[in-house]
């Protein structure tokens, strides 16, 4: 099993995935649990940009062009130190207040990566909505943004 980190819109139809259990919990009309936190693929499973995730299958090159192989397993959210989190709120363009608990930069992170796929899926519908008008580089953008959808 390979852990990724995404980085844009990405999208898993089949294979075995390596969650924690936050992560399980928010898919399981999707997923069936194998136990030790690994689950099976049952419906196509969505990441938003940031989340690490292990998965067991040879990636299309569609869907490698949205994830970055991770090189050692990260932390999940819910495993980071609050420094670890502070750090990663700011890579997602969070500016907060350092005394926040970690409940508290857990749940920001979470509103921010919400906001970011949001983003992202809007983008995504107003490039598919040019149709054959779109620049081959819009195309490649779109590409990019589907992963492997």
């Amino acid at each position: 099993m390979k852990y990724y980190t995404v980085l844009a819109f990405a999208q898993i139809a089949v294979g075995t995935l390596a969650l924690t259990p936050a992560q399980a919990r928010t898919r399981t009309h999707a997923l069936k649990a194998l136990g030790h936190d690994h689950y099976e693929v049952i419906a196509p499973v969505e990441f938003k940009i940031g989340e690490t995730f292990g998965y067991d299958l040879e990636l299309p090159r569609t869907l490698a062009l949205a994830l970055e192989e991770e090189k050692e397993q990260s932390p999940s959210l819910e495993d980071m130190t609050k420094a670890q989190l502070q750090a990663f709120a700011k890579e997602l363009g969070l500016s907060l207040a350092s005394n926040l608990s970690k409940a508290s930069l857990l749940d920001s992170i979470k509103v921010r990566q919400d906001e970011l796929l949001a983003l992202q899926t809007a983008r995504i519908a107003d490039l598919e909505a040019k149709g054959e008008a779109l620049t081959d580089k819009e195309k490649a953008e779109l590409a990019a943004l589907k992963g492997g959808a």
